[in-house]
């Protein structure tokens, strides 16, 4: 009897460089469908950058990358970013509040009662969620970004420092909420050790 993983992506012998700067030197990775994946590693080991890699917003050097059997070019860059949640380190919107929020991701009935859904499972009330951005906490915005990212159901979740700006029992419910759904796919860079073991894998970047 065949059984084999499906990888939901690969990274095969990537390289990147800024000028005379090698940020990744021939980096090969496999990520199965379903799994979770924590890139680690000192400031400017290449984490935040493999990241943009993965979102088509740098061009490698060499080497290729798969996602869900698409190879990742210019060409298929926007079908691939349809599979795609994306959750960068700084949060800057051109939106003031949550219903803005909505109004941008064009969220349909569904998909707000996701919303809605994710938004419990952060702890984040109803009264929290009429606030606008800057009223709330870093963290609070972080938590807000993350549920109305999830109700899009991507397949593949890239999440860039997903903890930084979160306490202790945000972390544990994060946790709960994305590590443990075998439905997703995830993809993180992360400084923060609790949320880098409770990951399926672990690629350590070293320069």
């Amino acid at each position: 009897m065949f059984c084999a993983y499906y990888f939901m992506i690969k990274i095969n012998n990537i390289s990147l460089s800024y000028g005379e700067e090698v940020v990744l030197d021939n980096l090969s990775c496999d990520i199965p469908k379903g799994q979770s994946i924590c890139f680690w590693g000192p400031s400017g080991s290449g984490k935040s950058s493999l990241l943009k890699l993965l979102m088509g917003f740098e061009i490698p050097s060499s080497g290729k990358i798969i996602i869900d059997d698409i190879l990742l070019s210019e060409e298929n860059i926007n079908e691939i970013r349809k599979k795609i949640g994306w959750i960068p380190q700084n949060i800057n919107l051109p939106v003031n509040n949550t219903t803005e929020l909505i109004n941008l991701l064009y969220l349909d009935k569904e998909q707000q009662k996701k919303f809605r859904f994710y938004s419990n499972k952060l702890e984040l009330d109803n009264n929290l969620l009429k606030k606008d951005f800057h009223e709330i906490s870093g963290g609070q915005k972080q938590r807000i970004v993350i549920a109305a990212v999830l109700s899009l159901d991507k397949p593949v979740l890239l999440m860039d420092e997903p903890t930084s700006a979160l306490d202790t029992e945000s972390v544990d419910n994060l946790i709960n909420l994305i590590l443990k759904n075998k439905t997703l796919t995830v993809i993180s860079a992360s400084h923060d050790k609790k949320w880098a073991n409770a990951n399926d894998l672990i690629l350590h970047l070293d320069q």
